[in-house]
């Protein structure tokens, strides 16, 4: 019995540390990001790593140029074909949505969006985790192309 409660608990401990934003994690995360925007030609900028495990919404800023092409990729534990329950939306210094990694007719979130900057400004990168994602850990990457 002391066995299997032992099993149990180790069990557990191992699936809340699977879960936890490990910098190991996070670097091969990052790796993934960075692998999706090399064949597209683009430059890495700059990375965030996202823990949402206390807070399911998650914003920052960043300055774009204009006449620049940006391209933001995600990247979590999830394969590619299945990534899902993570909205990314991209605002301006007004406050307006721009553009947004789902696809409603097909009902899926893409894992990389891009877009073409036509004023330069500040810019809100927003984060969006849905109730039934089990994965907080998220690397998110910008990259450029001129």
């Amino acid at each position: 019995m002391k066995r299997y409660v032992l099993l149990f608990f180790l069990l557990i401990g191992g699936a809340a540390y699977a879960q936890q934003c490990t910098p190991e994690v996070m670097r091969e995360y990052t790796r993934k990001c960075v692998n999706q925007l090399r064949p597209r030609g683009y430059t890495f900028l700059k990375s965030y790593r996202i823990d949402a495990s206390s807070n399911k919404t998650v914003e920052y800023s960043y300055i774009f140029n204009r006449g620049q092409t940006y391209m933001i990729t995600f990247a979590n534990e999830s394969n590619p074909k299945e990534f899902s329950g993570i909205l990314f939306e991209l605002f301006d210094s007004s406050r307006r949505k721009l553009i947004d990694n789902y696809n409603p007719s097909l009902k899926q979130y893409r894992t990389a969006v891009a877009f073409r900057c036509s004023q330069t400004g500040i810019y809100h990168l927003k984060f969006t985790f849905e109730p039934s994602v089990k994965d907080y850990c998220l690397v998110s990457v910008v990259g450029f192309k001129r």
